[in-house]
């Protein structure tokens, strides 16, 4: 959006007849100062559908409406909205809409060329309201163009065709005229409410109705003897009119005018009241003028920016801290301000000359008098710096004044390429000593200190540490050794006095040294900012807290000299990064020039509130050096549009903190379809559908002031775990959330550096696939799990058969064939005994073969028994064996074993030849070691 963004005031015009009305005026007002900034405009060329704006007003969440010839437009401060795009089956078109208003936060009533509309404010959804006249049951077509609802809490409505209601708890009554024959009005064009309930109206012949709010009866007519254009009820004046020749007050006993003595404005229109004693007038429509506590401000000039002579002002909405004006050019805003901030050397159009009213350091004389160095030159100034006098013209002297020090009848001057500069005050000469000086020839000084003592001066410049001998007129170049690094040629933005000791802010980070220029040590939290551009330092008096300003990293605190530490940023609302000076009040509050504002912090609790062009200030980006408090407590801050002048114990008003933070859209795309909501309230529900892609929301704060400056942050709860911090981007877009609730926080930061108490909260519910709910994965893990179950029951079962199937097996293997064997080797025993020779040889060997058979089946029917598969029955075989193979050998053993757990399953295999090598073993020692001893 293209905006056209001015900052200035006290302009003439350039119409002499329009400059002769404003001068006449001014001269019957006693006038005041009201400070007038961030001049905006925007027409149909940058978001209006058309430039004739009718009537404004701004609802509890923060939107801006506006009504104008072509239909009614929502602003949030980035994005104009017209109704039909939020609402595409509404049955109020694009017709001009000539008049707003809210009821209960929650209705917003729009009449129109054609009728009268409500809005739910909640759900966006309009509805046509029937007006009912006479005998016909629902006008359709009603040209609506006054609506108010006074303290009686009924609403006057009135079409221009002479036609009025009355509406009280949603019923409508229609009005009729006592006084005409066909019991119509003549076109009403204004309406008030008195405090005894009573409207009172005027129509377009010079008449004035009343109504009776109890009776709901007309009961008085009067005539006027001029045109009357609006009737309105003040705090100060009661009901006064609006005619030709002025405002005048109404006696209210005899509903007549007073006569022209009574003359409150002349040639002026009441167009909008804000509060008590406050009063926006208008004369002939292009006139603006502000009326609060007796006194008057001209500030037509704001008009300037339309860059039309035939404006013309159609209505005007005061909000807290913003003032929009409607005209047939389009739509005005700015922001007053009556902070107690004066300035001096001020450019009223610096837009197109910033240079030429920058300023830098200053230094107070002997009389109270200031100096103050500027592009032009050095130029004196007194309390209560009204005005001031050029003392060293840059052109005449041919240097730019940057840093000053006064010092008895001296000012000594450090300036931008021309060196040291002396000043006499006595007898006005100067002396450039760079052309007189020994020594090296420093070009551009930043700074400089007083050393009384040794009658030097302490100069910080472009390329580290200098000093100058007043008695020998010598440069000298000053080197501070610091371990792994030198600051010898490093820029010197600040010299800063504590005691014994100084302070150097430089390029490189902070230091501190001796008046030998010998390194002292910091705490490390100051040493780590090496490398961290040092603007400005201050140490408090009452606290003996350390303040740094850095390029690009804020304010850092360090309390009591100790690690404790607090770092002021843009980031946490702070005014600015980029700090240019520092200086404590008075009152011991801390203040702090930036690039963007001025910061003022309580030393104490550390609270601080952030002033602008909104509060009063001539500019918002401050210089390096040009901060300076004199001797009684005057404040000096000083930029690129003069100097800020904040006496002692000036009373700062906080600025408001907005906390109406608002969603002005939801956009989604799921699948292929794309879904936008216009309005949620906090704590809404947003459920996403399965084929979620993208969700982008935007939003904003009921800060117009500068919309664009207004920052923000989020964080996601189920999936961040801190805020991110996004800056001026007033939206945010999510792609492809995982299934989950989460909770989307939101908060924002106005011009005032505050953010919001409550953030703003988004209930989001991503829906999934089938297979990505909870309920599918717990069955899906049921499921799985019951498998396992079954699997392993299944294994279980075919072991336990298996083992059954080997006991068995080994059973019946012992049963069937080691009573065959046996049988064998008792038939061989008796043919033994039998003692027949031939066959004992063969009797012994069958004997022995089948003694051998049924131990070696003996083994298999073990090894295949299921109840042997524990470590302990392996052992116990092993050891029977052992007993059973050396008890006949007159050989001694010994067995080891060390099992942890005895009841261990073995595998079969494992176990059988685990055993059979044991035998082997036994069986070889057996036959050929000849052991007598076995281990």
């Amino acid at each position: 959006m293209n905006l056209i963004n001015v900052r200035y005031k006290n302009l003439t015009f350039k119409s002499s007849k329009l400059t002769l009305v404003i001068f006449s005026i001014l001269l019957t007002f006693q006038c005041f100062s009201v400070n007038i900034s961030d001049v905006r405009h925007w027409s149909n060329i940058n978001g209006l559908p058309n430039r004739v704006v009718n009537c404004i007003i701004k609802d509890s969440s923060g939107f801006v409406w506006i009504g104008t010839q072509n239909g009614l437009m929502r602003f949030d401060g980035h994005t104009f909205l017209r109704y039909t795009q939020i609402e595409q089956n509404t049955p109020m078109d694009n017709e001009p809409v000539n008049t707003l208003s809210i009821l209960n936060d929650s209705l917003l009533w729009v009449g129109t060329d054609n009728g009268l509309y409500k809005i739910n404010l909640k759900k966006y959804n309009s509805t046509k309201v029937c007006l009912p006249q006479l005998k016909v049951s629902c006008r359709d077509f009603s040209e609506i163009r006054v609506f108010i609802t006074g303290p009686s809490k009924q609403t006057f409505i009135a079409g221009s065709n002479g036609v009025c209601w009355l509406m009280n708890n949603n019923k409508l009554e229609q009005i009729t005229n006592p006084y005409s024959s066909d019991l119509f009005f003549d076109d009403i064009i204004s309406a008030t409410e008195d405090n005894h309930k009573n409207i009172w109206f005027t129509t377009a012949r010079k008449q004035l109705y009343i109504l009776n709010l109890k009776t709901k009866k007309i009961v008085t007519q009067r005539y006027f003897t001029r045109d009357v254009f609006n009737i309105s009820t003040t705090t100060t004046k009661g009901i006064v009119v609006s005619a030709i020749g002025g405002i005048y007050s109404l006696d209210t006993s005899n509903h007549i005018l007073l006569n022209s003595r009574n003359l409150i404005y002349s040639n002026a229109n009441i167009v909008k009241y804000e509060g008590k004693n406050d009063v926006w007038l208008t004369v002939k429509e292009q006139q603006l003028i502000y009326y609060k506590d007796q006194k008057t401000q001209d500030i037509s000039y704001v008009f300037n920016i339309l860059g039309e002579p035939n404006y013309r002002i159609k209505c005007i909405f005061a909000s807290s801290n913003e003032v929009w004006v409607g005209t047939n050019f389009g739509l005005l805003k700015f922001t007053p301000s009556e902070q107690n901030i004066q300035h001096i050397f001020k450019n009223p159009s610096f837009k197109n000359d910033k240079r030429i009213h920058s300023v830098r350091g200053a230094c107070e004389l002997n009389d109270g008098s200031v100096l103050m160095a500027t592009y032009e030159g050095v130029i004196q100034s007194n309390p209560p710096f009204n005005n001031y006098r050029y003392i060293l013209s840059e052109k005449e002297n041919g240097f730019v004044p940057y840093a000053l020090l006064h010092s008895n009848q001296t000012v000594w001057i450090g300036s931008e390429g021309s060196g040291l500069i002396k000043y006499n005050l006595k007898t006005k000469k100067v002396t450039l000593l760079n052309t007189t000086a020994k020594g090296i020839k420093p070009r551009f000084i930043l700074c400089m200190l007083n050393d009384s003592i040794n009658n030097k001066l302490i100069l910080g410049t472009y390329s580290g540490l200098v000093e100058y001998d007043k008695v020998t007129n010598t440069f000298t170049k000053k080197t501070i050794k610091i371990e792994g690094n030198s600051i010898n040629n490093a820029m010197i933005y600040h010299i800063e006095k504590s005691g014994d000791y100084l302070w150097l802010g430089t390029s490189v980070g902070a230091y501190k040294c001796d008046r030998n220029y010998n390194p002292i040590a910091i705490p490390a939290e100051i040493s780590a900012l090496e490398n961290t551009p040092i603007t400005s330092i201050l140490i408090d008096t009452n606290n003996s807290n350390i303040w740094l300003g850095s390029q690009g990293k804020g304010l850092f605190c360090f309390k009591n000299n100790t690690i404790n530490m607090v770092n002021f940023s843009f980031k946490t609302g702070f005014s600015n990064d980029f700090i240019a000076g520092i200086k404590q009040s008075n009152d011991n509050n801390i203040w702090v020039t930036t690039y963007n504002g001025v910061s003022r912090i309580n030393s104490i609790t550390n609270n601080y509130i952030n002033l602008y062009t909104e509060q009063g200030l001539s500019h918002n980006e401050f210089n390096h050096g040009a901060i300076y408090k004199t001797q009684n407590g005057t404040l000096l801050l000083g930029g690129l549009n003069g100097y800020n002048i904040i006496p002692q114990n000036a009373k700062i008003n906080n600025p408001t903190v907005n906390e109406n933070f608002f969603i002005s859209k939801i956009y989604q795309l799921n699948g292929n379809k794309e879904t936008t909501i216009y309005t949620c309230e906090n704590n809404f529900k947003l459920n996403l559908p399965t084929n979620n892609k993208i969700i982008e929301i935007e939003f904003g704060i009921d800060d117009y002031s500068q919309p664009e400056n207004n920052v923000y942050s989020y964080m996601l709860e189920g999936a961040d775990n801190d805020w991110t911090y996004i800056g001026n981007r007033n939206y945010i877009r999510f792609t492809d959330l995982k299934p989950g609730n989460y909770k989307l926080l939101i908060k924002a930061s106005g011009m005032s550096g505050k953010w919001v108490t409550q953030p703003f909260t988004l209930n989001i519910v991503a829906d999934g696939y089938y297979y990505q709910k909870w309920w599918f994965i717990t069955l899906l893990f049921s499921l799985v799990l019951f498998t396992v179950v079954i699997f392993y029951r299944l294994k279980l079962s075919r072991l336990n058969e298996l083992a059954n199937l080997r006991l068995q097996i080994s059973s019946d293997l012992h049963d069937e064939v080691g009573s065959i064997l046996t049988a064998v080797g008792m038939q061989a025993e008796m043919l033994k005994s039998a003692n027949e020779k031939p066959n004992l040889m063969a009797l012994n060997k069958i004997a022995e073969t089948s003694r051998t058979a049924v131990s070696n089946m003996r083994d298999v029917v073990w090894s295949i028994d299921a109840r042997n598969d524990k470590c302990k029955d392996l052992l116990d075989r092993m050891h029977e064996y052992l007993s059973l193979i050396f008890d006949g050998e007159n050989v001694g053993y010994t067995f080891n074993k060390s099992i942890e757990n005895p009841n261990h399953q073995i595998d079969l295999v494992m176990r059988q030849n685990t055993y059979l090598i044991f035998k082997e073993a036994l069986n070889n020692i057996v036959k050929h070691a000849n052991a007598t001893e076995v281990n």
